[in-house]
């Protein structure tokens, strides 16, 4: 971290993130389009044999932080949001 005094006399506070952005997992794969997605599932659906099928969907708006998963699980979550504060 570096801390500098500016020439308004105002401090600067800098952060080098280099060792930090290492330890970033970096999506590789783009995530599918809407149409892509409901095209996997009427597949699905369409190939039903009737073992069990499970289809969710999960609002977390206003839960995101509410909502625990165990270590091997959470590799395989994914939140998205548009917007938001």
């Amino acid at each position: 971290m570096e801390i500098a005094k500016k020439s308004d006399s105002t401090v600067k506070i800098a952060l080098d993130a280099k060792k930090l952005n290492k330890l970033i997992v970096k999506k590789k794969k783009q995530r599918p389009n809407l149409e892509d997605l409901k095209d996997g599932i009427s597949m699905k659906i369409a190939e039903y044999t009737g073992e069990e099928l499970w289809l969710s969907a999960i609002d977390l708006i206003y839960a995101f932080v509410q909502v625990e998963f165990d270590e091997e699980t959470a590799k395989h979550c994914v939140f998205a949001f548009v917007g938001g504060d």
